[in-house]
Order: C-alpha cells, then sequence, then structure tokens
C-alpha cells in the first residue's frame, strides 16, 4: 500500500508489517479464494463482488475519488469493495495483474481458528494506525491543497507555453523536459515542482513541458501553493532542490556556449 505525496516514514513501516500480517492470513485463505486477471483500465468494482475479501497478487491498483488518486495497492495488499450504492470510490486497475476473492463464508470459517482471528485482528488494527497516521499528516495545521493527479503519456504537452498559470505540478512518476520555442532548455525529474515562477507573480506559463516517458504528475491550485509551503516545510525544501538543479544546468548551458564562442566572442571552428 502506498499513499502519493509526502507522508513520515514510519507510515511506510506500517504498510509493510500490514503486508507481513497480509501474508500470513494468505497461508490460511489461498485454498478457498478464487483468482481472477484484471489489466489495465479496469475498474474492480464493475465485476468484483462487493464486501468480499480481496488480496491484490500481482499488478496495481489505485482508488480514484474523482480525478484524485488517494491509494495505490500494491501485491500483498488486503482490501474489499462496499457493496452500497453511490460510493464515490473507484478501483482502478493501473498495472495489469490478478485479485484472489474470498468469500464471506471462507473468512467466516477460518476466524473460528484463533491463531487466524489473531492475525486478522493485528492486520486490521495495523491498517487503521496507519491510515489514521496518513489523515493526520495530510491534514495538519488544517492545510489540504485541492490535490489532483494526472497522466500524460511520453510526447504529451503538460504545460503548455502562453497557457494561464493556474496550476503548481510536481513530477511523482517519469521524465519530463522543458522547451522554449522548440529548444530543449532542461528536463524534470521524479520529486520536481515546476510550474512555480508563473504562478507566483501571476503570468502565463513561459515554457512548454513535454513528458519524456509516461508520466504522473500531482496538480495544486496556484492560490492554494504559498499555504502548502508554509504548512509543509519539506515541501519548499523540495522546491529549493529543484530550483539548485534548474540554476546548475543554466550556468553549465551558459559555460559550454562562452566556451564555443572562443576568447574573441566568435564560434570556434568545429574540427
Amino acid at each position: 500500500m502506498h499513499l502519493p505525496g509526502e507522508h513520515p516514514e514510519y507510515l511506510d513501516l506500517l504498510f509493510d508489517s500490514c503486508r507481513t500480517a497480509g501474508d500470513t492470513l494468505y497461508a490460511y485463505l489461498q485454498d478457498t479464494g478464487r483468482v481472477v486477471d484484471i489489466f489495465v483500465g479496469n475498474q474492480c468494482e464493475r465485476f468484483v463482488p462487493g464486501n468480499h475479501l480481496l488480496r491484490l497478487n500481482s499488478g496495481q491498483v489505485e482508488l480514484h475519488l474523482g480525478d484524485r488518486v488517494g491509494i495505490v495497492l500494491q501485491p500483498g495488499d488486503w482490501f474489499t469493495i462496499p457493496d452500497q450504492s453511490g460510493c464515490p470510490l473507484s478501483y482502478e486497475c493501473e498495472e495489469s495483474g490478478s485479485l484472489c476473492i474470498i468469500p464471506p463464508s471462507a473468512l467466516q470459517n477460518a476466524l473460528r481458528a484463533e491463531a487466524f482471528s489473531q492475525s486478522f485482528t493485528r492486520m486490521l488494527m495495523l491498517q487503521t494506525q496507519a491510515l489514521t497516521l496518513a489523515y493526520t499528516s495530510a491534514s495538519r495545521y488544517g492545510t489540504r491543497p485541492d490535490a489532483g493527479f494526472r497522466r500524460y503519456h511520453a510526447g504529451e504537452i503538460i504545460i503548455e507555453q502562453d497557457a494561464a498559470s493556474d496550476q503548481v505540478f510536481t513530477l511523482m512518476r517519469g521524465c519530463a523536459r522543458v522547451e522554449k520555442s522548440g529548444v530543449n532548455v532542461g528536463s524534470i525529474l521524479e520529486g520536481d515542482i515546476f510550474g512555480v515562477f508563473s504562478a507566483l507573480v501571476e503570468g502565463p506559463y513561459t515554457a512548454d513541458v513535454v513528458a519524456e516517458t509516461d508520466v504522473t504528475v500531482m496538480s495544486v491550485p496556484s492560490s492554494q501553493f504559498i499555504q502548502l509551503i508554509q504548512a509543509q516545510p519539506e515541501t519548499f525544501m523540495r522546491l529549493l532542490r529543484t530550483l539548485s538543479r534548474n540554476i546548475q544546468e543554466l550556468n553549465d548551458r551558459l559555460i559550454m556556449e562562452l566556451r564555443d564562442r572562443g576568447p574573441s566572442g566568435t564560434h570556434t571552428a568545429s574540427s
């Protein structure tokens, strides 16, 4: 299990403990379950029965609330799909794999065994602790920006030059390049924040940002970005690291250009 964005390291330890406890449960239940294949783009709630215990054997499933990714489920994670109409959550397969579906009757039978019951209770307690910590971390200082997640394929434009700068972006996965009038002027790596300056001066974006690979980005409304970095100092530090690397890239380009021009200010002849 994984939560996009910043969170305490201890949260990852809790999720690891949940997965370890879940492996113990699977030893009891794997012979009672039915394994089904899932494929990229599948919405699990459309073909998996509600209120069944589910284990992700392989692949990756994302829990969506509208166009936002809330939780990323990974192999070994257990979850259920509510058997209620009107539930706003969508369980979308991001990477093909398989699910093991445990019927309620099999779970009830397994709970009669004391060892299984203790392991199941431990896993539920760990999941509760992890999600409580995740929520508290996300809402500290009362600041919860309206972040959204978007995906782009390689070659697609993430930011278009001269477009209104209403969002600040963080590259969550993949890599991208910065283009100015068709010229490659920089790169964007995982964890980098971009679109900041245009948002701060309330002007249009000054360059194109193009996906080099398939990418996932998190976007935050420009109006909320200042509140975000005030409430979460680690976001501000990540921004400083991004800006420092950008300045270093510009310095390197400038030095190379000056060397090409030579001491007289004219371009040197190529050999």
